[in-house]
C-alpha cells in the first residue's frame, strides 16, 4: 500500500484549549475542598464547532451546576470564540477583546481569543471577577453549613 502521509504526522500534538479547562477545574476542586469543582462538558451536536461549558459544581447541593461560561473554536484550535455573562463581560471588558454579534434578532457580545497566552489571560479575568469569586463564596457557602469564620480577638492596650 502506498503511503502518502508525513513520517511524523501521528508525533505532534499541541496543548488544547479543554485540557486547560480540564485543568482549571481541577484546581478548583482542590482549591476548595471539592466544597466546589469545576466541571468541562462538550458538545457534540454541532457539525461545525467544538463546543465546551465550564461549569461550577457543588456536589453537596445535589450537584448543582453553575455555567460560568462556553467556549467554542473550530477544529483548528484559534481564533477562539468566549460566551460568558454579560455581568462577568462588563467586568473585565478592557482586558479582552470583543466583537458584537446579532443572531435571532438577538445582540451579544462575544470575546475573541487568538492564541493560548490570550486564553490564559482571558480565563484568569474571568476567574478573578468579582461576579466570579461572588458565585463560588455563595455555592461554598451553602455547601459547608458547618464552617465558621476565625474570630478575631480584640486586644487592649493599657493607654498611659
Amino acid at each position: 500500500m502506498l503511503d502518502l502521509w508525513p513520517p511524523e504526522i501521528a508525533n505532534e500534538r499541541i496543548k488544547t484549549p479543554v485540557m486547560i479547562l480540564r485543568e482549571q477545574a481541577s484546581l478548583l476542586g482542590e482549591k476548595s475542598g471539592n466544597l466546589v469543582q469545576g466541571e468541562v462538558v462538550g458538545d457534540n451536536n454541532n457539525p461545525k464547532n467544538l463546543i465546551y461549558y465550564f461549569y461550577v459544581v457543588a456536589p453537596t447541593l445535589g450537584n448543582y451546576r453553575y455555567q460560568l461560561f462556553a467556549l467554542e473554536h473550530e477544529t483548528i484550535t484559534y481564533p477562539l470564540k468566549i460566551h460568558v455573562e454579560e455581568l462577568i463581560l462588563d467586568e473585565i471588558r478592557t482586558n479582552v477583546k470583543t466583537d458584537s454579534k446579532t443572531d435571532n434578532f438577538m445582540e451579544y457580545e462575544i470575546i475573541h481569543v487568538d492564541n493560548e497566552a490570550g486564553l490564559i489571560e482571558t480565563l484568569k479575568a474571568i476567574f478573578r471577577s468579582n461576579r466570579t469569586r461572588r458565585i463560588i463564596t455563595a455555592l461554598m457557602s451553602q455547601a459547608d453549613v458547618e464552617w465558621k469564620p476565625v474570630e478575631k480577638k480584640e486586644t487592649t492596650e493599657n493607654v498611659i
